[in-house]
């Protein structure tokens, strides 16, 4: 059973598991009026859109559509802060998995959701207050799990390993950042390495050339292979021209027309870190 959430709200549906059918939320977007409206706290709202969800019963969550200024992936191609912010779902939250009770006792601007198998255990937290909050966890029926790795996705933070969190019997204490998505999972093995140091992106100094031949175009060579990962390597080059990707790749020549134009190298390195640099050229 499919359906949208455009302003129809959300509540259980017991009548679909009844029959043996899923319920999947099929399309749902916001931040479409104005590229400037795609904030982070739009971002944040997402988060507590889909946590809202999986308490409804839902078996799916579909955001309308991938690659947009205000999709998971922007039109240049890299990932968005609302793609983040879905990830700390779907990168932990392992095939088969199960949503379990998580029920808060006392943490106003908090909701929060569980999910396990049988090896596996992920809590998802979204704090919308604009202060960090401190929660003590108590697991029932814990089957061993002695350590839950902690990744956060903030204003600021963009899936960040923050490491291990100890569980002593069936209890820890952890903080999450204010206005924040939190993930705690046993199965830290879609997340970057805690303690990892992003790559520095180098796109090389802004191009001024002149048209000499008076062609109207001119040849330019965009080159990033000085950028450099202190502790891994870099895995991937994408390039943006205009806010729109060009192309994959360390270096590339391109023909550009007479005009201003603006290149943005971002680099990827091989624990999901990445940053960009910008590049204004002129013909």
């Amino acid at each position: 059973i499919g359906g949208h959430i455009y302003g129809g709200g959300l509540e259980d549906y017991p009548l679909a598991r009844e029959m043996g059918k899923e319920l999947w939320m099929t399309e749902h977007l916001t931040g479409s009026g104005d590229p400037a409206d795609n904030t982070w706290g739009l971002a944040l709202a997402l988060g507590a859109e889909i946590n809202a969800c999986m308490e409804a019963n839902f078996n799916a969550y579909v955001w309308w559509y991938i690659r947009r200024f205000y999709g998971l992936l922007t039109d240049d191609g890299n990932i968005s802060k609302k793609g983040y912010v879905m990830s700390q779902f779907s990168k932990f939250i392992q095939p088969g998995a199960i949503r379990v009770d998580a029920t808060l006792e006392s943490a106003s601007g908090v909701a929060a959701t569980a999910f396990k198998t049988d090896t596996s255990l992920v809590f998802v937290m979204v704090n919308t207050n604009s202060s960090p909050v401190s929660l003590d966890f108590t697991i029932e029926n814990n089957s061993g799990i002695d350590t839950l790795t902690k990744f956060t996705t903030s204003a600021n933070k963009n899936v960040m390993n923050e490491g291990g969190v100890s569980i002593a019997g069936d209890a820890f204490t952890a903080s999450l950042d204010a206005y924040s998505v939190t993930t705690f999972t046993s199965w830290a093995g879609a997340g970057g390495r805690f303690g990892n140091y992003p790559p520095v992106a180098i796109a090389g100094p802004d191009i001024k050339v002149e048209d000499s031949d008076g062609g109207g175009t001119e040849i330019i060579t965009l080159d990033g292979r000085a950028s450099a990962d202190l502790d891994g390597t870099i895995v991937n080059y994408s390039w943006s021209l205009n806010g729109d990707h060009l192309a994959w790749g360390d270096s590339l020549d391109i023909e550009l027309p007479i005009g201003m134009h603006t290149a943005v190298l971002t680099a990827t390195d091989n624990d999901g870190a990445s940053t960009s640099d910008t590049l204004e050229i002129e013909i």
